[in-house]
């Protein structure tokens, strides 16, 4: 994410760009809830279900689904006809091309996966799996550092 930003010198594209793999591996986790299920794994399958089932629906029915609306940038207007400014959001502006009052727009889907909110969740969730997966390995090795054990369990809330 931080290549991303420091290459392009901003967020938009980003989700893009991963979406793929995060779709993989968050569909994946599933497997996190049979584990509790069939003991592999001491927690609440309850727990573990509400987290995975949310990240999921926030990959596959949020950022996937969700366009925020139209953006228009006109360019030729007939003389006495609706004439907007600039790339300002209109939603009356198809409906005035069907009726012929404007002879030419150009549309773009404004999609959400370019908005701060879905950079924000993907920053909160890499710190949270990276803390959490290095817990689980210093633990596997008998050798947990006193950090790594705060951070677990005060990251645990996100």
């Amino acid at each position: 994410m931080a290549r991303f930003y420091m290459q392009k010198g901003t967020h938009k594209g980003l989700y893009r760009s991963i979406q793929k793999t995060l779709k993989f591996f968050q569909t994946f986790a599933l497997l996190e809830v049979v584990h509790c299920a069939v003991g592999i794994v001491r927690t609440s399958v309850l727990v573990t279900g509400v987290q995975v089932s949310s990240r999921i629906f926030m990959v596959w029915f949020i950022t996937h689904s969700i366009k925020q609306g139209m953006k228009f940038l006109c360019t030729k207007y007939i003389p006495g006809a609706f004439q907007p400014s600039g790339m300002e959001v209109y939603y009356k502006i198809p409906s005035l091309l069907k009726k012929g009052k404007l002879l030419a727009c150009n549309s773009s889907s404004q999609k959400i996966q370019n908005e701060e909110s879905v950079i924000l969740f993907l920053v909160v969730w890499t710190v949270t799996e990276i803390t959490r997966y290095s817990f689980y390995t210093f633990s596997l090795l008998n050798h947990l550092p006193y950090f790594i054990k705060w951070a677990r369990w005060r990251c645990l809330a996100v």
